[in-house]
């Protein structure tokens, strides 16, 4: 009886083993076979980089680097949602949706230009089956157990449940510059059971909700622990050279964030900033007060994206839709990604500015 039953278990955990390597390799198979080439796309003049090679990165990095961002966003979006409702009211699969076919859209075009490095894809098919399992254990949990306990718990919400949502808000804030690795989960669960009150309304939302986050704030905090010392073995570079062409390079380099590493000619210079959030600032900084990017780490042309009303559409040259993907938290809005040609980047920005349009990103600078 003994062995037939280590025979039964052993069988079964096979299956589960084949089940988890076809449902990892089915997104990967997809991208692989049916995302490649054809994407229409924005092709700058060949011109030569004033930018040092050491400090040049491949342009295929800046679309890429969009999956990883799409994360940012969809917390960004989750938060959005928490503010109005409960967790069960976000979709789950809607988000796992955006990001393989946004992945699938930017395939298509890098896939043209440049064979992607193999580190690279590797990478991103792991975050992406990563947030796929998240999301997919999060809704199926949340739609069921986490939606009959907001129903029993009523209108208001429970301590912990304001802690959720200030967490969510201070996580989506914190993506915008920092990896999501290096986020303190832990110390954000012990914060959780010293700060929050036991006795606060419902008490079975809030015996609930006490398990739920406290296992997601520690699973975090273990995954987190692993990918950090993954991420530690190539760190990233966290500066960034641009050319601009500016109205007065003195006023342009007052700003503590810009370096003005050498001037090219009168109007022309390389200049030196953080990436991330802060690169974007500082672009939109400078394409308002008249200031024009005209080049970003060699590369000629980029990935954007702009937020903007679903019927909303793109008229600025020297700029392509690559995909379109609903806001949660913003009934009736979209977020586009744009490849865009560089020099058009600042005056793309300064439309916008007039329009019912939002600038939102440069990836990934």
């Amino acid at each position: 009886m003994g062995g037939f039953r280590l025979r039964t278990v052993g069988k079964s955990l096979v299956w589960l083993l084949l089940g988890g390597i076809i449902l990892i390799a089915l997104p990967v198979l997809w991208i692989e076979g049916t995302c490649r080439g054809g994407a229409a796309a924005v092709t700058a003049p060949t011109s030569a980089s004033h930018i040092e090679p050491g400090y040049r990165r491949p342009e295929m990095t800046s679309y890429l680097s969009y999956p990883e961002w799409y994360i940012v966003h969809a917390y960004e979006d989750f938060a959005g949602v928490l503010q109005q409702h409960d967790a069960h009211a976000f979709g789950y699969l809607a988000s796992i949706r955006g990001f393989w076919s946004s992945f699938c859209s930017l395939n298509r075009l890098v896939s043209d230009r440049s064979t992607p490095l193999l580190d690279t894809k590797a990478m991103l098919y792991t975050i992406g089956v990563s947030f796929t399992g998240e999301m997919a254990l999060k809704g199926l949990y949340e739609t069921t157990i986490g939606s009959l306990t907001a129903a029993l718990r009523g209108d208001e919400r429970t301590a912990e449940d304001r802690f959720a949502l200030a967490v969510a808000q201070d996580y989506a804030r914190f993506l915008r510059q920092t990896p999501w690795y290096a986020y303190p989960f832990g110390p954000t669960l012990v914060r959780f059971w010293r700060e929050t009150p036991l006795a606060s309304g419902s008490i079975v939302r809030t015996i609930e909700r006490r398990f739920a986050l406290s296992a997601e704030f520690a699973l975090k905090a273990v995954y987190a622990k692993l990918i950090a010392l993954l991420a530690g073995l190539s760190p990233a570079e966290l500066r960034n050279r641009s050319v601009v062409r500016s109205v007065d390079l003195d006023a342009t380099t007052a700003d503590p964030r810009v370096t003005l590493v050498r001037r090219l000619n009168v109007q022309d210079a390389i200049i030196e900033t953080p990436r991330y959030g802060a690169f974007t600032d500082i672009v939109v900084a400078l394409a308002r007060r008249g200031d024009d990017i005209v080049e970003i780490a060699g590369n000629h042309n980029v990935l954007v994206t702009v937020l903007a009303p679903s019927a909303y559409r793109m008229t600025q040259p020297g700029v392509r839709e690559l995909f379109a993907i609903p806001i949660q938290s913003r009934p009736g809005w979209q977020r586009l990604g744009l490849d865009v040609q560089v020099r058009n980047l600042s005056p793309l920005i300064r439309q916008l500015a007039s329009e019912k349009a939002e600038f939102e990103h440069v990836y990934d600078y």
